[in-house]
C-alpha cells in the first residue's frame, strides 16, 4: 500500500528528515566517506518508509520529504528511523520533523502550508530527536505508546503564529530516562501548570552568561546568527553593533517561563544536554544593576536592568521591545498565556504583552525585586509590606492574600496545587487552602 498523496480532504502525515553534521563530516572525513554515509542513511530511511506505507516525495542532498496516509504512521516511521540510525555503526545523527494536514497536488508532489510547517519543524529538531506539532500530538496521543515532551512554541520562518512543538519519546526511551520522565507532565499552555524547584537551567544560564558580560547604560545591541538547511531559518543582518561573531548555526530554544525550573515539573530541562563545546551565539549589553534572572518564552528572552525590561529574540539576539519602569527591574519574571509579569523597583507590578511589550495592567506592589509565579489560575507575588498576594492574571485584582510581619520582605518561592510556600526572613510558612482547613494558615518554621 502506498500513501494517497494529496487526496482532497485527507489528512496526511508529512515527515521531513535531515542528517545532522553532514557538512562537518565531509570536511573531516572527505568526499568518499561522505558518499558512503549518505548511501547508508538513504538506504536506512527508505527501508523504514517502505515498511510504514510511506511515499518518498523528494530527496535533496541529505534531506527527505515523505508523506504517510496517517499521522500515526509518520510518527511510528520517525521513531523507527531514529532507532535504526542510533543502532548504525558508526551512529548516524538524524533530525526529524512531522506535521499533519491537508495538501494540494503540485508538479513535484503534495504542497501547502502543512508541508512548509513540517520542513520548519525539522529544522528545530536536535540530533536524534523527533519533533511534532501540537496537531500531530492531538491526532496520535491516544493511538501511540509514546511520550510527548513540550519543547516550547518557537516562531518558525514564514509562519505567522508560534507553533507548540513536542519531542516524541518511545516508552522504551522514557523507561531509560528514569522516573523523571515516566510521570505525565502538563501541557505548557495549561493555565494551571506551575513551576517549582531550584534547578539551574542550561538555557537560562547561557543567557545570563551572555548578558552579564555587559556594563554601562548604553542601549542594547545584538548580533544575529545565520541558519542552515532543511528549512532552517536565516536571520537578516542586524544593524546593531556586533559584540561577538556568532556561530553558523544555533540550537533550538525551548520555553523556560520561570527561573526556578521547567514546565515539566521535574526541575530538569528535558533534552540530550550539551553535545559539543559551547560557543557564544550572541550577546547584549545591558544597563547597570542588571540583577535580573532572564526567562525564555515564545522564542523570546526577557531580562530587566536599571533602564527597563527588555525582550530579545532567543535565537538571534535581535531586540524586540523595551518597557521602561520606575528605577528599573530586579529579581525575575513569570509568563503565561502570552503575558509576562515583572515588578519594577519603583513599587509596581506590570503585565506586558510578550509579543509587543504593550502594558495590559499595572498594580502597586512595594518590592525589592521579586520573581512572580503563575499557577492555579493566579499570579503569585510577595512584597516588602509583609504581604503575599494571588492576583488575577487578566486584571491584576487581588483574589488571595496572606498577612505576615508588618515590616519585612515576603517571598513566594513556589506554589503547589493547594499550598503557597512563603518565606519572610528566617521563617518558612506553608499557607494552605485545602479543606477542611480552607481559609486558615498553616505555619511551619524552617531553618
Amino acid at each position: 500500500m502506498t500513501a494517497e498523496r494529496g487526496a482532497p480532504g485527507a489528512t496526511h502525515g508529512l515527515l521531513f528528515a535531515d542528517l545532522r553534521g553532514y557538512s562537518a563530516f565531509v570536511e573531516e572525513h572527505g568526499d568518499e566517506a561522505a558518499v558512503a554515509l549518505l548511501a547508508r542513511y538513504r538506504r536506512l530511511v527508505r527501508e523504514v518508509v517502505a515498511s510504514h506505507d510511506g511515499a518518498e516525495i523528494r530527496t535533496e542532498g541529505d534531506s527527505f520529504y515523505v508523506v504517510f496516509p496517517l499521522a500515526s504512521s509518520a510518527v511510528r516511521a520517525g521513531l523507527a528511523i531514529l532507532e535504526a540510525a542510533r543502532a548504525a555503526e558508526p551512529r548516524i545523527d538524524v533530525g526529524i520533523g512531522i506535521q499533519a494536514g491537508e495538501t494540494s497536488e503540485g508538479d513535484e508532489g503534495p504542497i501547502g502550508s502543512a508541508v512548509n510547517i513540517a520542513a520548519r519543524v525539522c529544522s528545530q529538531a536536535r540530533p536524534g530527536e523527533l519533533l511534532v506539532t501540537d496537531t500531530v500530538r492531538a491526532l496520535t496521543r491516544t493511538r501511540l505508546p509514546v511520550r510527548f515532551v513540550p519543547r516550547g512554541s518557537p516562531r518558525l520562518k514564514g509562519i505567522a503564529e508560534p507553533i507548540p512543538l513536542f519531542a516524541v519519546l518511545s516508552m522504551d526511551a522514557v523507561a531509560d530516562a528514569g522516573p523523571r520522565l515516566a510521570r505525565r507532565s502538563p501541557v505548557a499552555t495549561d493555565p494551571r501548570f506551575w513551576i517549582g524547584g531550584a534547578a539551574a537551567l542550561v538555557v537560562v544560564a547561557a543567557v545570563v552568561a551572555f548578558a552579564a558580560r555587559g556594563s554601562g547604560a548604553s542601549p542594547p545591541s545584538g548580533t544575529p546568527a545565520a541558519g542552515g538547511s532543511c528549512g532552517r531559518s536565516t536571520a537578516a543582518p542586524s544593524t546593531s553593533r556586533p559584540i561577538v561573531s556568532p556561530p553558523t548555526t544555533l540550537p533550538p530554544v525551548g520555553d523556560v517561563p520561570f527561573y526556578r525550573a521547567n514546565a515539566q515539573r521535574t526541575s530538569v530541562y528535558p533534552g540530550p544536554g550539551p553535545v559539543c563545546q559551547p560557543a557564544i551565539a550572541w550577546q547584549q549589553r545591558l544597563g547597570k544593576a542588571a540583577n535580573f534572572t532572564p526567562i525564555v518564552v515564545a522564542g523570546t528572552v526577557i531580562v530587566g536592568d536599571a533602564n527597563g525590561l527588555h525582550a530579545f529574540d532567543a535565537r538571534t539576539g535581535a531586540a524586540r521591545w523595551t518597557a521602561a519602569g520606575r528605577v528599573g527591574f530586579a529579581g525575575s519574571a513569570g509568563a503565561a498565556d502570552g503575558v509576562v509579569f515583572a515588578a519594577d523597583l519603583g513599587g509596581s507590578l506590570h503585565a506586558l504583552d510578550i509579543a509587543t511589550g504593550t502594558q495590559r495592567w499595572s498594580v502597586a506592589l512595594p518590592n525589592a525585586g521579586i520573581s512572580p509565579l503563575v499557577g492555579d489560575g493566579l499570579v503569585w507575588v510577595g512584597s516588602t509590606d509583609g504581604h503575599a498576594y494571588g492576583l488575577d492574571p487578566a486584571s491584576g485584582g487581588r483574589r488571595w492574600s496572606w498577612t505576615g510581619p508588618p515590616s519585612g520582605a515576603v517571598h513566594v518561592p513556589f506554589v503547589t496545587d493547594d499550598t503557597a510556600y512563603i518565606r519572610d526572613g528566617g521563617v518558612l510558612h506553608a499557607a494552605s487552602w485545602t479543606k477542611p482547613s480552607c481559609g486558615t494558615t498553616t505555619r511551619g518554621a524552617a531553618r
